[in-house]
């Protein structure tokens, strides 16, 4: 086979014989992004992809703790301590199954409090876990830079380092639809194991 002889020289001057490089990650996913109708179709089948969804459920009264903490913050131009330290009791339904939980604030910058879009620390209570995760953040991909974020994650996940959960749902609190929130793994004993 005339492939096993062409060799290809690398930055790190080791050589890789060509057959070797055409099953290379590197190749395959270069050769994905030279079809542009994979990419539009690709598109297209996005609209039709199912997301989870996070519904949670707050009393009014733990709810305007959590406003009043958000209005003094903006305010002031920022989230301190005192905000993030307003803990509440809450109620998450996910995939039909309800999990108690206490949940605060989370952020610094006002871009984790931008309307009605307010970012979370959230803990199960009774040991119970959401895709192996009792402690997570709930927040607006915004605040990391929209896809950035889940391509590290998924980076170190494929080259075997300990990685983060991390994936979106559609957040709704008391029934209102919040929109496309990111759940990332709080880092924490949990991860380890």
């Amino acid at each position: 086979d005339i492939s096993k002889l062409i060799f290809l020289k690398t930055s790190n001057f080791h050589e890789i014989p060509i057959n070797r490089f055409l099953k290379s990650r590197y190749y395959l996913v270069t050769q994905r992004i030279d079809k542009p109708i994979d990419i539009v179709a690709n598109y297209v089948k996005s609209f039709f992809i199912h997301r989870d969804s996070f519904n949670i459920n707050i009393s009014m009264e733990n709810y305007q703790k959590l406003n009043y903490r958000i209005f003094l913050a903006k305010k002031r131009g920022y989230i301190n301590r005192e905000d993030k330290n307003v803990l509440v009791d809450a109620d998450i339904l996910f995939k039909n199954e309800n999990y108690k939980t206490k949940l605060r604030l989370k952020g610094y910058y006002l871009d984790h409090a931008i309307d009605d879009k307010w970012s979370f620390r959230v803990k199960l209570k009774n040991n119970q876990t959401i895709k192996g995760m009792n402690r997570f953040s709930l927040h607006n991909p915004e605040t990391r830079k929209l896809h950035l974020e889940p391509l590290y994650h998924k980076t170190l996940k494929y080259l075997g380092l300990m990685y983060l959960e991390y994936f979106f749902v559609d957040l709704y609190i008391n029934g209102n639809e919040i929109g496309v929130y990111a759940v990332e793994e709080f880092m924490h004993g949990n991860l380890i194991e």
